[in-house]
């Protein structure tokens, strides 16, 4: 759990910080075509940056951010949207220029090789197995609580894979890499999607440096992973904090720093978040979101002692129908298949290359 929440913080420094550093750098070009920007060296100083922005935050009371937080979720709301608007605009024109058969032998519907840049993603998308007894227990009635989860994962999906299809045939055919500047040429899928709409020329440019600026915004999730990483591991080591009301002592500072460098240090070693997923996700994603929730669920049964007497026939509206011998063989057995599938692809099979989208 505590590999998960580091590597979560970690792909979101990196995810972050690129996203913040294409925006900048298009910002700068749009206001001065002629100058240059060194994405790089700009990379760095966001790194930095984000670090002396989210250390103060990890201390304060992030309950008094939400009105600013539901601001932010909405932007990103909206930029999703106008990345699929586009994209399904991109596409309608390709296919009324070039024709379906044309288009479609650009979109590559299977490659074995980027099986961790999917899975990877995969994992961090769906794989939320933990989170669901905090998400499911306010609910009432609880019996819809299933019914609850079926239609958010639903709609997640649908989108997900209208996001996928538009921009597999929007983007087929276009050069390597994107311009830097609004009104220059388009690119393939990139391994932060939004840098694909850099070029666009919109409202002046300023609608690309929006949809640029969409992954930064998830600056206000980096104090959360952070808080909840540094919680963890003070009571895995047996170490007390103090409370929001006296933040500032020396074991919070300590537990904190602890917490926040390393994510920080990664995001300067690298900006392939995708290889970050892959990793991160690939292993500590998949073990804290299938097999920890069902460690959790055989001793929590066996202390509960709901398999003996009364409870053995209580109508619960959220028992797990996975809750017994065939399902937890089942689980095993497919978490056994993963490791060997993630494994396999990163370390034994030499052929396979860095993953990305």
């Amino acid at each position: 759990i505590v590999s998960f929440t580091y590597g979560t913080a970690a792909a979101l420094a990196v995810m972050v910080n690129e996203s913040a550093a294409h925006t900048i750098c298009s910002a700068y070009l749009l206001y001065k075509p002629d100058g240059t920007c060194d994405e790089d060296v700009m990379y760095k100083y966001c790194v930095c940056g984000t670090f002396l922005i989210t250390l103060p935050m990890c201390f304060g009371d992030l309950q008094k951010t939400k009105n600013f937080t539901y601001v932010i979720m909405t932007a990103r709301f909206i930029a999703v949207v106008l990345m699929v608007t586009i994209s399904s605009m991109r596409s309608y024109h390709r296919f009324q220029e070039e024709g379906a058969a044309q288009v479609l032998s650009t979109v590559k519907l299977w490659e074995t090789d980027q099986f961790m840049a999917v899975f990877g993603n995969g994992v961090f998308l769906f794989a939320i197995h933990h989170y669901l007894p905090s998400m499911i227990s306010p609910l009432e009635p609880q019996r819809k609580a299933p019914q609850v989860i079926a239609t958010a994962f639903g709609i997640s999906y649908v989108l997900i894979l209208i996001v996928s299809a538009t921009a597999m045939v929007a983007w087929g055919g276009e050069a390597l890499e994107c311009s830097q500047h609004p009104g220059g040429h388009f690119c393939q899928v990139q391994p932060l999607y939004n840098l694909n709409f850099v070029p666009l020329g919109w409202f002046g440019g300023s609608m690309a440096i929006f949809i640029a600026s969409y992954p930064s915004m998830a600056i206000v999730n980096i104090p959360i992973a952070a808080i909840t990483t540094r919680n963890t591991m003070a009571q895995w080591l047996g170490i007390t904090l103090s409370g929001a009301e006296n933040p500032y002592t020396f074991t919070n500072i300590c537990m904190t720093l602890v917490v926040l460098v390393p994510p920080s240090v990664v995001a300067l070693i690298t900006k392939n978040v995708q290889v970050v997923i892959a990793y991160v996700g690939g292993y500590a994603g998949l073990t804290t979101a299938v097999l920890c929730p069902l460690v959790v669920l055989v001793k929590c049964r066996e202390l509960l002692s709901l398999d003996e007497g009364e409870l053995q026939v209580l109508r619960r509206p959220l028992k797990s129908a996975f809750g017994n011998k065939k399902g937890y063989t089942f689980v095993c057995l497919m978490y056994a298949l993963a490791l060997i599938l993630v494994t396999k692809k990163l370390f034994i099979d030499p052929k396979a290359p860095a993953p990305h989208p």
